[in-house]
């Protein structure tokens, strides 16, 4: 897995080679991403589509650029074949379980926007044929595309691939899959196509390292692993990177002072209601600190994702269950909101401050009036305690200053202390156990993983492969 983040919104893609031939559909979210023209058509004859993995790639990524695990087949293929062929590195949300978007939906993304581009390339070129690469999450997805064209339900004709290569495919084991390399006695952590791959059995090539357990385990041994999987909806990169963030967020919540961060809102509302721009400007320096690290996590994850997780985590402590169930309340709190609402506090105090000191011009750039600063005061005030002059704001969400997040705050500080926990994080991942699945460099290290008696890498092998499916295809 590589740790680059996606975007959140925003999923236009660049204009690629030549004018593009016709926008996909509104339906899947993207406004430019558009079949790619060559400057001599009738050379182009093999479109090869490449479907990186998780937070490989993003919706805006120029689907010209070889990018991630993959990129070194394109390459090699770009330099056997030249101008014949097309390569075209998918671009999708790519994502596990962060940046708003779960698994499923990240995976459903890069089907659709597979099969469009396919389906359009096809109608455009009657006579190309293609080949389909993916790897993890992209594997997960390359897969079942290829199963969907094997059984006569895909976007092109099962005759047109000419290979399919499946890199750390989490459904591998699938019926009319060629296995590559040493053998597994498991199958990918999410199982099998239970359809196989139908006419294109024979043209489906997959490479696993028996110690990747993201495509080599059996879901038996691992039953808390593979119930992460299907909380997520994801069986891969997902359920690994979601014990990693959910530890660490135990780890941040686990330190905070909640009671503190009540009573310093309830103070910094109060004083700049009482026009004590000093006191506030100080309250609110110290809250911005308090709260940084919970919009960190909040940015990071989904507390109601990760507060999923814990539930499902036994441990002897206690522990997991007690930050369940403060994340559950954390997920209903508008944390990123209130902290900016703080900051602008401290921000106009300090200005006034100075301002009442001779400084004029700094209240000038602050932009904002003493009455102004005091209507964000009131907006905390409904914001964090649901109340403004003691009539309710009749907001769903849970104040941040309330007795439920405090109660729930104190009872995962007891735990702590009660236990002598002096690593909140490592109880979880210990917790979860298989310990070579967390940490393994298994799934990132096919660059030098050998498949055959020749040395030759998988990566390479992939590329000869295709080469040669590309080349006896003409």
């Amino acid at each position: 897995m590589q740790s680059t983040s996606t975007t959140r919104g925003g999923r236009t893609s660049r204009r690629i080679i030549g004018a593009g031939i016709a926008a996909l559909s509104a339906t899947i979210g993207l406004t430019a991403l558009q079949i790619p023209a060559t400057a001599n058509a009738a050379t182009t004859q093999t479109f090869n589509l490449f479907i990186p993995g998780t937070w490989e790639t993003s919706s805006s990524a120029d689907p010209t650029v070889a990018t991630g695990m993959l990129s070194s087949i394109a390459n090699q293929l770009k330099s056997t074949h030249g101008s014949s062929v097309t390569n075209y590195f998918l671009p999708y949300t790519a994502s596990a379980f962060d940046n708003g978007q779960t698994y499923v939906e990240s995976k459903a993304d890069a089907i659709s926007n597979a099969s469009k581009i396919l389906r359009d390339y096809a109608s455009a070129h009657p006579s190309a044929t293609f080949t389909i690469t993916g790897y993890s999450q992209g594997a997960d997805a390359a897969g079942d595309l290829a199963a969907s064209i094997g059984n006569g339900s895909g976007p092109v004709s099962a005759d047109s691939v000419v290979g399919v290569a499946l890199l750390a495919d989490p459904k591998s084991g699938t019926a009319g899959t060629t296995t590559v390399g040493p053998q597994s006695t498991g199958t990918g952590i999410a199982g099998v196509r239970s359809q196989g791959m139908g006419a294109l059995s024979g043209r489906v090539m997959s490479i696993c390292d028996p110690d990747d357990m993201y495509c080599a385990t059996d879901v038996d041994s691992n039953p808390l692993l593979a119930k992460i999987g299907a909380v997520l909806g994801t069986d891969d990169a997902g359920a690994t990177g979601a014990v990693r963030e959910t530890a660490t967020v135990v780890e941040r919540i686990a330190a905070m002072e909640f009671a503190g961060i009540g009573d310093n809102l309830n103070r910094l509302t109060s004083v700049v209601a009482a026009g004590d721009l000093s006191e506030a400007q100080r309250i609110s320096q110290t809250l911005n600190n308090q709260l940084s690290p919970l919009v960190t996590a909040a940015a990071a994850v989904d507390y109601g994702t990760v507060a999923k997780v814990l539930a499902l985590i036994p441990d002897e402590t206690g522990l997991a269950k007690s930050a369940a169930a403060l994340c559950v309340i954390l997920d209903r709190v508008d944390i990123e909101r209130t902290a900016n609402l703080v900051g602008t506090i401290q921000e106009l105090a300090w200005s006034f401050a100075h301002a009442s000191q001779g400084n004029p011009a700094a209240l000038s750039a602050a932009g904002g009036t003493l009455s102004q600063l005091v209507e964000i005061g009131q907006e905390l005030r409904a914001l964090t305690t649901g109340f403004v002059n003691g009539t309710s704001t009749g907001t769903n969400g849970v104040p941040l200053v309330s007795g439920e997040l405090e109660r729930a705050g104190r009872a995962l500080v007891d735990i702590v202390y009660s236990s002598a926990v002096s690593d909140p994080a490592a109880v979880i991942e210990e917790a979860v156990g298989a310990t070579e699945f967390l940490t393994s460099d298994t799934h990132v290290n096919y660059p030098a993983y050998v498949v055959d008696g020749q040395g030759t890498t998988a990566l390479n092998w992939f590329a000869g492969r295709l080469s040669e499916n590309i080349a006896s295809a003409r």
